[in-house]
């Protein structure tokens, strides 16, 4: 009599431990700067304009309160 065939079991690997919160990677924090100089409006509909700041950096930047159409 021939013996019974046995299926192999799979064995799962340990799933990793997630980092705790005060470990995860967090973004970094805005960081303000003042805007020195208007050069140009973008294109686009959400109407970006293109800042000179005093950093020495330039920007694209786009305002909160800018109503682009009736919703």
């Amino acid at each position: 009599m021939p013996t019974p065939h046995h299926a192999a079991t799979a064995r799962r690997e340990p799933r990793p431990q997630s980092a705790p919160c005060d470990e995860a990677v967090r973004p970094p924090e805005a960081v303000r700067v003042r805007a020195v100089e208007f050069i140009r409006r973008m294109r686009g509909a959400s109407q970006p304009q293109l800042l000179r700041c005093a950093d020495g950096a330039t920007y694209v930047v786009k305002f909160q309160n800018n109503p682009q159409h009736a919703r």
